[in-house]
């Protein structure tokens, strides 16, 4: 048993008084190979032989434990996404343009909401690369109502030649990449652009 448990499994022990009583307990043991082990469990208080003994049924409930810390840290990390404000940076024919928008952390999912002028309610989700350098947004998600229907749809820009004229245009594109920079700030270059259609 680890020792900052150790006090708190003896005064629960020490609460059995009687034949027939007993008490839930949950602590910590060290395994013979470092790894600490999550133990919950019951002990009761048992006549054998005229004597008094314990009767313990224990269960490993490392894995469940080790679920309900990534659940606190992904509440944490929500609270705080929750309460910095985050930016959307592109530049548009030299002219650098900056948005702040509302970002909510599920594990690799990053939700936003606000992204779209007109539908500000509106929530889309990217997924992180596995290096979280990059985080890429599918077209297609559903933004919501007013006049039509409207889905988030990303496009590149590339020249054209258009009855004998060089032009650009915008071409659909399945996804949206955005860079990462200091964790805060989502980048996209000029040729790259998101709508709703």
């Amino acid at each position: 048993v680890v020792e900052e448990d150790k006090p708190g499994l003896r005064k629960r022990i020490g609460e059995l008084k009687k034949e027939g009583d007993n008490v839930s307990v949950e602590y910590r043991v060290q395994h013979k190979s470092g790894k600490i082990l999550h133990i919950m469990g019951n002990v009761k208080l048992l006549k054998e032989n005229g004597e008094l003994i314990y009767q313990r049924f224990l269960l490993d409930c490392t894995d469940q434990k080790l679920q309900e810390k990534k659940k606190e840290r992904l509440h944490a990390e929500l609270v705080q996404a929750l309460s910095v404000d985050y930016s959307f940076v592109y530049k548009q024919d030299n002219i650098v343009f900056s948005q702040i928008s509302q970002v909510a952390f599920d594990g690799d999912d990053v939700y936003f909401k606000g992204l779209c002028r007109f539908l500000p309610d509106a929530w889309i989700v990217g997924t992180y690369s596995e290096d979280k350098t990059h985080l890429v947004i599918k077209s297609g998600q559903y933004l919501g109502h007013g006049l039509y229907h409207y889905y988030f749809s990303a496009a590149h820009r590339e020249s054209a030649e258009i009855e004998g004229e060089d032009c650009l245009i915008w071409v659909k594109d399945d996804e949206f990449v955005l860079d990462v920079t200091d964790g805060r700030t989502f980048t996209f270059d000029n040729d790259h652009y998101f709508t709703a259609t």
